[in-house]
């Protein structure tokens, strides 16, 4: 909550006639493991809603 180094979340707000639509963009985030490599993988996946 308090941490300094964290970015904020910004949402566009758009204006007239659809002030009222807020435009958000939504990430699903996977992580796995590769025997092969034998390392972690962070996969992120960003779509518009």
């Amino acid at each position: 909550d308090d941490d300094p180094a964290a970015a904020e979340a910004p949402s566009v707000v758009r204006t007239s006639p659809d002030a009222e639509i807020v435009a958000a963009r939504s990430y699903d985030l996977s992580i796995t493991y590769d025997k092969y490599f034998q390392t972690p993988r962070i996969w992120l996946f960003g779509y518009s809603e």
